[in-house]
């Protein structure tokens, strides 16, 4: 029988109470060489196999093709250094990774780290590197708006797309379409989630796909009940492909409506939207 959902507070609570830093995750005696920390400022871990950090990298390429990037593209990635999108971009980024999302998908990237106060060189990448699409997580989007206002920027003449990157968290719609707005260039979600693993990313219909291969999703509805393979809901993601790390059933802090049907951009599976 599958697990009941589980969150992060609730792995951090097993972690802190079996003082297990991996909250009952890990699986068995498997070698795992990396271990990286699942979330900014909680206490669990995922231990990663030398495949692990393979297959991370190929979801995370999965979600940057949704998005657009292709070959001889550079993208610029304006998010913390030990941020999963950061990690798994790269081989020269994590420990026996051999080939990162933009080496599989012969892309360039563009490395920001996420502080605040790198939002002026952030701005200088655009305008010097042109990178073909600009990754920004969702957090310093607004020092990054303040910065383009103040500079008057017109980032639309130096990168073809935004990709705004939310943690575990919901962006409305109107949201976004005010950010197209200001910037005057496309803005899409690519949203993700530490302690799964997982990538998913809009597509140009407008609805956010996580590939079938490497995760499935389901729902919990808010009143409460077992989670469904389609409906409105909090996030319920299981990662096909840790070895290393058991993620079944991980319930995200994330309100969405998955469709009973194929999207018709022509994506494999069941696609979903953020709702506010």
């Amino acid at each position: 029988m599958p697990p009941a959902p589980a969150s992060l507070h609730d792995l951090a609570s097993h972690a802190e109470e079996a003082r297990d830093p991996f909250a009952g995750r890990r699986q068995g005696e498997t070698e795992t060489p990396v271990v990286i920390q699942a979330a900014d400022g909680v206490p669990v871990y995922l231990a990663l196999t030398r495949e692990d950090v393979a297959a991370s990298a190929r979801a995370l390429a999965s979600a940057w093709r949704t998005l657009g990037v292709r070959r001889g593209d550079s993208v610029l990635i304006y998010d913390y250094g030990a941020s999963p999108l950061t990690l798994f971009a790269s081989w020269c980024y994590v420990p026996h990774l051999e080939r990162g999302a933009a080496d599989l998908l012969g892309a360039v990237p563009l490395c920001n780290d996420g502080l605040p106060d790198f939002a002026p060189r952030a701005l200088h990448v655009l305008r010097y590197l042109r990178p073909g699409v600009t990754i920004v997580d969702a957090a310093n989007m607004p020092v990054f708006l303040r910065r383009v206002a103040e500079e008057r920027a017109q980032i639309s003449e130096w990168t073809r797309m935004l990709a705004v990157s939310p943690d575990e968290e919901t962006l409305s719609p109107p949201q976004v379409a005010a950010w197209q707005r200001e910037l005057g260039l496309p803005v899409r979600l690519l949203l993700r989630s530490g302690p799964a693993m997982f990538f998913a990313a809009e597509c140009d219909e407008g609805a956010l796909h996580a590939g079938p291969r490497y995760y499935r999703l389901e729902v919990v509805p808010q009143e409460g009940g077992e989670p469904a393979a389609t409906g409105q809901g909090s996030l319920c993601i299981t990662n096909r492909f840790l070895q290393g790390t058991r993620v079944e059933r991980y319930l995200a802090h994330v309100h969405v409506a998955i469709e009973p049907r194929p999207c018709s951009c022509g994506r494999p599976g069941r696609p979903f939207r953020c709702l506010a």
